[in-house]
C-alpha cells in the first residue's frame, strides 16, 4: 500500500488506519490532477517553443532575402555609376556647337528669310475667329474679381457684375457663396 509523508503524519495525529488509506487515495488523486495539469501546462509550452522557432525561422528567411536583395541593388548602383562616368566623358568628349541668343525665326533660318510652304498656309488658313486679337475679343471684358470673360457687354453691366461680388476689404477674396457669419469671421480674423 502506497502512503505519501503527509498521511503518515495524518495517521499519526488522527486515530486508525482506515483515515489513513482514505487519505492516501486522495493524495493519489490529487498527484494525477497535478500530473494532467502539468501535461497540458508542457503541451501548451512545446505548441509555443514551436511557433517561436516558426517565427525565428521566418525571420531569418527574411533577413536572407534582404540580404540577397541588397547586394543585388549594390552591384546595380555600381552599374549605375559606371554608366554615369561613361556618360559624362561621352559628353565632355562631344563637340560644342556655338548656341544663338536670339529666338528662332517662325520662318526658317535668318540666312532662308523666306518662309517654308507649311508657314504660308498656316497664315493663309487663319480666319478672323482664330486671328489673334479678333473683334470678339476686343468686345469681351473681364471681371477684375472671379477674372471671368463677358462677350458682348458694356462696361456698366460689368460694373454691376463687380458690384455683385461680396469681397474681403483686407485681402480681396471673393467670399459670394459664404454665410454672413463666416464671412464676417473671415473679415474679422484680418484685425487680430
Amino acid at each position: 500500500m502506497m502512503t505519501c509523508q503527509r498521511c503518515l503524519m495524518d495517521c499519526g495525529k488522527r486515530a486508525g488506519i482506515g483515515f489513513c488509506r482514505l487519505q492516501s487515495k486522495l493524495c493519489l488523486g490529487a498527484n494525477a490532477v497535478g500530473i494532467q495539469r502539468l501535461s497540458k501546462l508542457n503541451k501548451r509550452l512545446e505548441m509555443q517553443l514551436l511557433e517561436l522557432r516558426r517565427i525565428i525561422e521566418e525571420k531569418e528567411n527574411i533577413a536572407e532575402m534582404a540580404k540577397v536583395e541588397n547586394e543585388e541593388l549594390s552591384r546595380e548602383n555600381q552599374d549605375l555609376r559606371r554608366d554615369i562616368e561613361r556618360l559624362r566623358k561621352e559628353f565632355t568628349d562631344l563637340p560644342t556647337a556655338p548656341v544663338s541668343l536670339e529666338p528662332p525665326s517662325p520662318y526658317g533660318s535668318p540666312a532662308d528669310p523666306t518662309p517654308t510652304e507649311e508657314q504660308q498656309l498656316d497664315v493663309l488658313s487663319e480666319t478672323p475667329e482664330t486671328a489673334p486679337n479678333s473683334k470678339e475679343e476686343e468686345l469681351s471684358l473681364e471681371c477684375r474679381h472671379c477674372h471671368e470673360w463677358f462677350p458682348g457687354i458694356t462696361q456698366d453691366e460689368l460694373g454691376l457684375h463687380e458690384d455683385s461680388h461680396r469681397l474681403c476689404p483686407y485681402c480681396t477674396l471673393i467670399c459670394d457663396g459664404v454665410e454672413q457669419t463666416i464671412f464676417e469671421d473671415h473679415v474679422f480674423s484680418h484685425e487680430v
